[in-house]
């Protein structure tokens, strides 16, 4: 039972034209609970558009209606139209208004009811209902549980239980991480009633990337350092050695997941550099090994065992700071 969902579905009653917003560089997740949410209210008859700060990694462009979705950087002229219209607005996937990037300042203005669904630790975004689950495998999971208490299970299409399917195989790993809770399985078992492959949506998800981020990825485990605590896989990517692989958004995605495969590894960090100047940290861990203790020592944060920050510091200087971090 998710608490005053009745205030939810009052506020979806009476809007007409809805906007849902995910986070900056949106993974599986975010694109597959936005997706699901605009599927849902376009069968209740509202309006609905997602707006994302940047564009997806290509190889998510099979994803069904995701050729729907409005990407800011793209075309600012038409997120505002949209904006201008709306009555109703979904934060999806994210717990700080921070994480949106560019899209920041044409939504927090606005004086329309606003509804969070997220599964990080503190949302800290003004609301008028929050659905908050930090033990949740994934956004998408929490979508599912939205639409199933305002409307029923019959309510979860096809193409909604496919674009659910696809955010909670993303966000763990393939059942690999996040997916201890026994109702998790119930959920994905009424997915696959619905008519879900999840065999063919495993090969379209982990096996249709390109030569060049392969290759990419061979060089990033071929580079790997082991910090000195013997337990911290530390993975540290250039420009240049992004423009070297012809490096595309999303490409280094799941890479930091990698090393947590080696014996006695129990924590990975990957630093990538922008071309800005920005230097990007994905942390990994497993087990009773906090990283998100580690992203808030850089204005970051997240789950215990994934975690990230941002970082408008030199790439070295960066790497130096987390090697004394970790001892």
């Amino acid at each position: 039972m998710i608490e005053n969902i009745g205030t939810a579905c009052s506020l979806i009653g009476q809007s007409s034209n809805v906007i849902i917003t995910g986070h900056v560089r949106p993974d599986g997740d975010a694109i597959g609970a936005t997706l699901a949410l605009r599927s849902y209210l376009l069968d209740l008859g509202k309006k609905a558009t997602v707006i994302l700060p940047n564009a997806y990694p290509d190889y998510y462009s099979w994803i069904p209606d995701i050729r729907s979705v409005v990407i800011l950087e793209n075309n600012q002229g038409k997120v505002m139209e949209i904006i201008k219209e709306a009555d109703l607005l979904f934060c999806v996937d994210y717990n700080q208004l921070s994480r949106i990037s560019a899209l920041r300042p044409l939504v927090e203005p606005l004086k329309i009811p606003r509804i969070v669904i997220d599964h990080h630790i503190g949302p800290d975004i003004p609301c008028d209902f929050l659905y908050s689950v930090p033990s949740a495998s994934a956004a998408s999971e929490l979508v599912y549980r939205f639409i199933c208490e305002l409307s029923g299970d019959e309510a979860v299409t096809h193409k909604i239980a496919t674009q659910i399917m696809i955010g909670i195989t993303t966000d763990t790993g393939g059942l690999a991480f996040s997916c201890n809770d026994p109702e998790l399985y119930h959920i994905i078992g009424n997915l696959v009633a619905k008519g879900v492959d999840r065999n063919d949506l495993n090969i379209k998800l982990f096996h249709t990337y390109s030569l060049d981020r392969f290759k990419l990825m061979s060089h990033c485990l071929s580079k790997m350092e082991i910090l000195a605590d013997g337990r911290t896989a530390l993975i540290v990517l250039t420009v240049k050695e992004q423009k070297k692989f012809r490096y595309q958004v999303g490409d280094t995605e799941g890479f930091v997941n990698m090393p947590l495969t080696i014996q006695k590894i129990n924590r990975s960090i990957l630093v990538r550099e922008e071309e800005d100047g920005e230097v990007k940290v994905s942390l990994r861990s497993e087990g009773d090994n906090p990283v998100n203790t580690i992203a808030e020592l850089f204005g970051g944060g997240g789950h215990k065992n994934a975690s990230g920050f941002e970082a408008k510091l030199p790439l070295a200087e960066v790497i130096e700071r987390l090697k004394r971090v970790i001892h």
